[in-house]
């Protein structure tokens, strides 16, 4: 069963539309991180953001799939 609480009379239940994303303010800079991210391993990225090793696998991951989107510059 599923209840809403909600002050309108008419409640939009039609789906958000999903953003199609957004561009860096600093392109030249985005791209030299991303750089030196790509050259560092799950243990690099762990003692220079600070972050737990299960996330660093995931920017490892992550950083590798940036601008290979559908519509990214190479």
């Amino acid at each position: 069963m599923l209840v809403v609480v909600s002050p309108a009379k008419r409640l939009d239940e039609t789906p958000a539309r999903a953003s199609d994303g957004t561009l860096p303010r600093f392109p030249e800079a985005t791209g030299q991180l991303v750089e030196t991210a790509r050259g560092l391993d799950a243990g690099g990225l762990e003692k220079l953001m600070h972050i737990s090793p299960k996330l660093a696998a995931l920017n490892v991951a992550r950083f590798g799939s940036i601008g290979s989107g559908a519509g990214a510059k190479q």
